[in-house]
């Protein structure tokens, strides 16, 4: 909230503030403080928002019902927090992708849009959260053997880097410079580089039993927002193979998060993908 002020109401420099994320969430929520004096409008907005994607993924209005008492989730709602921003940004992504998937004959268009969806992911949370999409979009074009949509994809990822960019857009009102932009991006992973380090794969620990391994001495604690549909979903979805683009997606990103120090609110970017791919295990179960 104070930073998002600073940006919205006070014009501040990004380089004047704590080396962090990225600034496009600290916007939104400065703007929300502006317009009506209240930082969580946009957390509710974002809320729908996410709702409103994943039906559109989903088709199914039951599956999004269940998801929006998902607790990781509704806990946002009143937390001046990015993970749910990001997610719709990630989700969007996902959604065009698979458009782009089903299309015959590719849309460049489309491919746009995916992009620019990236990239407003990386200008919303340090860019590395969301590498395991980026790996899993390009991979999957690649390994799908489409060579026309591989190239569109590949040619639209400049978009992303345009998105980023407008997400950092006051940057270049105190400094219109793309050398220094470089050299302040260069700062930030410098400044990521010293995060704390845990036990590898401890993110399983998290989903399974609820023990949450800190790294400021608290040792292992329970995660509040926790329940037995974690261990349950995440499981059924591991075995899900109905949609080989989430399935890639889940485990690129369990991966990745299993080699760095975690909050169990990074597992929002992938809860409503257990959801759907444990979904799909249901359904082929129910029609055997």
């Amino acid at each position: 909230v104070v930073e998002g002020n600073m940006l919205v109401n006070q014009g501040k420099d990004l380089e004047k503030l704590t080396p962090g994320h990225p600034p496009l969430g600290k916007y939104i929520i400065g703007l929300s403080q502006k317009f009506f004096h209240n930082p969580y409008v946009f957390q509710f907005v974002s809320f729908a928002l996410v709702l409103f994607v994943f039906f559109n993924l989903s088709n199914s209005l039951f599956l999004t019902l269940i998801l929006s008492f998902e607790p990781l989730l509704v806990s946002q709602i009143n937390k001046t927090l990015l993970d749910t921003y990001l997610l719709v940004f990630q989700l969007a992504a996902i959604w065009f992708f698979l458009k782009f998937l089903k299309q015959k004959k590719p849309k460049f268009a489309t491919a746009l849009f995916i992009s620019f969806f990236i990239g407003l992911s990386l200008a919303t949370k340090f860019f590395p959260v969301s590498f395991p999409l980026v790996v899993s979009l390009v991979l999957f074009t690649l390994i799908s053997g489409n060579f026309k949509k591989f190239t569109q994809l590949t040619l639209s990822l400049p978009f992303a880097g345009l998105a980023f960019l407008l997400g950092h857009l006051s940057y270049f009102v105190h400094h219109p410079s793309l050398i220094l932009f470089i050299k302040y991006i260069r700062y930030q992973i410098n400044w990521w580089a010293g995060s704390p380090q845990v036990a590898p794969f401890s993110i399983f620990k998290i989903i399974f039993s609820n023990q949450w391994s800190t790294w400021w001495g608290e040792g292992i604690i329970k995660v509040k927002d926790w329940w037995l549909g974690w261990p349950i979903l995440t499981s059924l979805a591991l075995v899900s193979f109905q949609n080989k683009f989430l399935f890639v997606y889940l485990i690129i990103s369990l991966f990745f998060l299993s080699f760095q120090a975690v909050f169990p609110r990074h597992l929002l970017s992938i809860m409503p993908i257990i959801y759907l791919l444990a979904y799909g295990t249901i359904n082929r179960l129910w029609q055997k």
